[in-house]
This record gives structure tokens, C-alpha cells and sequence, in this order.
């Protein structure tokens, strides 16, 4: 983010959504006008909605409303021109987005709803999407074969792992491929679906489930956790919306350059699977070993009992130790 726009940010949260002149903070700051204009452009780009007015300054607004998300998704200056489809309440914004992307929607539609009725997740399983949470799907129409398409759900939990990052002030860890948790609880599942030819995608649907204000049933509370749980007050879900797209645009960047390294580096730096012992839950078979490293398409490789290596590219984790 850059120093001068984390000092920025921390006295624009100071103030308490009251404004604040450009020059009292440069003075604060020791820093130029335009460094502050300079900040407070970056910081709005990374998903901060920060209102400017001519005499009075800058103040930070804590949004909750994701009706109103377009106009800002708009100004963030993306390369991926997204496109907001907002719903009060669905089924499931997965099914909403296929029926926009067989109907020809562009690269970078988004549906979000403020609930879901029949909300999933990975390998079959309900997701619970009560009011409160972000509850989305991203269409991509990446120009690439099948073989990378598991890059994409590591990328998509880098992306949600930043964006709480970014507004929250907490650094969550990933399971592998994409389970994003905060003390050892999930906060945010990733559910990525394709439709492929033999040799290209067609479209790709990029599920994202958020934990944010909403309550979670009491059977979930032992293996789930909302943002709001962990920082003891509401956060705000519009500055997590764009913060979640900011950074799924620039990670989308490097992998359509070949930079995969770059999103594998993200992911490794935040993993609580690397270094454990695990249980893996493949369709077929239940395996053990110690995960080691991701390969360069996304695959857990496991160091087996006997010393060799063994890829997982889809199965269910459990952390042994």
C-alpha cells in the first residue's frame, strides 16, 4: 500500500468518517499536497471509498451498501471492466452468472446478492448465505486450456485472503486450495466452475462467500467465523467488495501473463496447510502424508510415508497436525 497511504488511511479512521483538510494532514504527515492526493488515489484504488469535498477535505466512508457498488466498481480503474448484477435475495448467485455467461455476457459480470437460499460450496456441500455476508460470483473468460483452471481457485482465495487483509487489518491463512480462515475457522469458501472444451474454457464462474456481519447457524460455529466476530464490531461489505475485485484483477494480470509464480508466492506466504501432516479426501481413496509444496498448476503435493511424492489436484483437507 505505501507508508505515506497507511498514514493517510489511519488518520481518515481517526476521524471517524468526519473530514479532514488535505493540507492539516500533510502538515500531520510532513508530506506534500499532492502526496496526499497521491495516497488517498492509491487508497481508493485498493477499495477504500474516501469522499473529497473542496473546503473540507477527505473522509472515510464505512459503506454497507452493495446496491450502490457499481458507480465505485467503476472508478477503481480495473483492466477487467466489471459489471454489477445486485440482487436482494437469489438462490445462488453461481446459477444467476451461468445464465448470464450462456447468454453471452461479457468478461467481468458480477452477481452479488445480500442472501442466498441455495447457496454450495466445493465437492456438493451447502453453503449458508444469510443476510450480512458478501455473496458473490465472477464471470472470467480466460484464454487458456482446462490444465490451469485450478490456478484459478488458488487465486481467488489469494484474492479474498488480501481484501480482508486490506480493510480488516487482519492476515487470514488459506487451506489448500482456498479455504480462508482466521483462527483456525472459515471465513471465506471459494467455489470455482468451468465450462471447457477439449482444449479451451468457454467461461469460468468464480464463487466467493465472505463471513462478514451475518450470523452463522450453531452447528457451524465450532468450524466457522465471521469478520465481525473477529474485530468486535460490523465491517463494512461495499469497501470488501472492491477491495476483493481490485485484487482479483491484478492477480488475474499475472497469471494471463504467465506469471503464475507470483499468485503461487502470494498463496504460499499466507498457507496453513504447508509443513502438516494431513488427511486427504480424494472421490476415491483417503490418503496421509506431510504437505510439502503446490505445484506450478495448483496441485498439493504430499510427501507419502515412504518417502515419495504424491500430486493431489482435487480432494478434501484435513489438518492432522
Amino acid at each position: 500500500m505505501g507508508e505515506i497511504a497507511r498514514e493517510v488511511l489511519k488518520l481518515l479512521e481517526e476521524a471517524g468518517g468526519e473530514y479532514v483538510s488535505g493540507s492539516s494532514i500533510a502538515r500531520r504527515l510532513k508530506v506534500t499536497r499532492a502526496a496526499v492526493s497521491k495516497a488517498v488515489a492509491k487508497l481508493r484504488k485498493r477499495g477504500f471509498i474516501i469522499e473529497s469535498h473542496p473546503k473540507l477535505g477527505y473522509r472515510l466512508v464505512a459503506c454497507d451498501d452493495l446496491s450502490r457498488a457499481q458507480s465505485y466498481v467503476s472508478a477503481l480503474g480495473t483492466r477487467v471492466r466489471y459489471t454489477l448484477h445486485y440482487l436482494p435475495s437469489t438462490m445462488s448467485t453461481q446459477d444467476v452468472a451461468k445464465t448470464l455467461a450462456e447468454h453471452g455476457a461479457p468478461e467481468g459480470a458480477v452477481v452479488v446478492a445480500e442472501e442466498m437460499s441455495a447457496g454450495r460450496g466445493r465437492l456438493g456441500r451447502k453453503w449458508h448465505a444469510g443476510p450480512g455476508g458478501l455473496w458473490l460470483t465472477v464471470l472470467l473468460r480466460p484464454q487458456c486450456p482446462p490444465a490451469r483452471i485450478q490456478l484459478f481457485s488458488i487465486l481467488a482465495g489469494v484474492a479474498a485472503a488480501q481484501a480482508i487483509e486490506e480493510i480488516c487489518g487482519i492476515k487470514p491463512e488459506i487451506k489448500w486450495p482456498n479455504d480462508v480462515l482466521l483462527k483456525g475457522r472459515k471465513v471465506c469458501g471459494v467455489l470455482v466452475e468451468v465450462s471447457a472444451e477439449a482444449d479451451a474454457v468457454r467461461y469460468l464462474l468464480l464463487g466467493v462467500g465472505i463471513n462478514v456481519n451475518n450470523e452463522l447457524p450453531e452447528e457451524l460455529k465450532e468450524i466457522a467465523i465471521s469478520l465481525k466476530e473477529v474485530v468486535g464490531k460490523t465491517v463494512p461489505r461495499l469497501p470488501l467488495l472492491l477491495a476483493f475485485l481490485s485484487r482479483l484483477d491484478d492477480l488475474y494480470e499475472h497469471l494471463k501473463s504467465g506469471d503464475d509464480e507470483f499468485i503461487l508466492k502470494e498463496w504460499r506466504g499466507r498457507a496453513s496447510t504447508l509443513g502438516k501432516r494431513v488427511r486427504v479426501i480424494c472421490y476415491d481413496e483417503v490418503v496421509e502424508g506431510t504437505a510439502v509444496d503446490i505445484a506450478r498448476d495448483g496441485s498439493l503435493l504430499l510427501k507419502m510415508d515412504d518417502g515419495s511424492m504424491r500430486t493431489i489436484q482435487v480432494g478434501d483437507v484435513i489438518h492432522l497436525r
